[in-house]
């Protein structure tokens, strides 16, 4: 059987985000002119807990980790792939309640759509990566991972109480 959740997409966001801060601490030079970000401000910590409260389906961990940040954008891409991974065993949780009654046929077509859509969603979030540079890449695939999960999490949720 076929995993349901494939590693891939979260190992190559680590692994960019592991050489862009090896490429940040050898040579601060180089990545200042490879960042295309402008530098973040102190109200960029205030806008991260606001972002954090509103979505109450974020865990409490998420909230934390933003309220810690440092002005560096790769510190916030480890909170964002700590919490993806959080949202991705809520989202497990809920497939599996949702499935567990199903017959055996709806339940292989659930099954395909679910693989159907990690599909999607790590090709649809690998393209943010190429699109910008360095760890803006990053944070921006990170997101959309994020967000993409937590709202599939949700879906299924509802999903698992029909």
């Amino acid at each position: 059987m076929k995993p349901i959740f494939p590693v891939s997409f979260l190992t190559a966001l680590l692994t960019i985000t592991f050489v862009w801060s090896v490429l940040v601490t050898s040579a601060p030079a180089v990545a200042a002119t490879i960042s295309t970000s402008p530098p973040a401000e102190s109200k960029d910590k205030d806008k991260n807990k606001d972002a954090a409260k509103e979505e109450t389906d974020f865990s409490q961990e998420f909230a934390e980790c933003l309220n810690k940040l440092t002005e560096a954008e790769d510190a916030k891409v480890k909170c964002v792939l700590a919490e993806t991974k959080r949202q991705e065993v809520r989202m497990d949780r809920a497939y599996k309640q949702a499935t567990a009654t199903l017959e055996p046929r709806p339940k292989a077509r659930f099954q395909e759509a679910q693989r159907q859509w990690v599909k999607y969603r790590d090709a649809q979030c690998s393209f943010y990566a190429l699109l910008y540079v360095g760890v803006q890449g990053s944070a921006e695939a990170a997101d959309c991972a994020l967000t993409a999960t937590t709202e599939r999490a949700a879906e299924l949720e509802k999903m698992r109480d029909l």
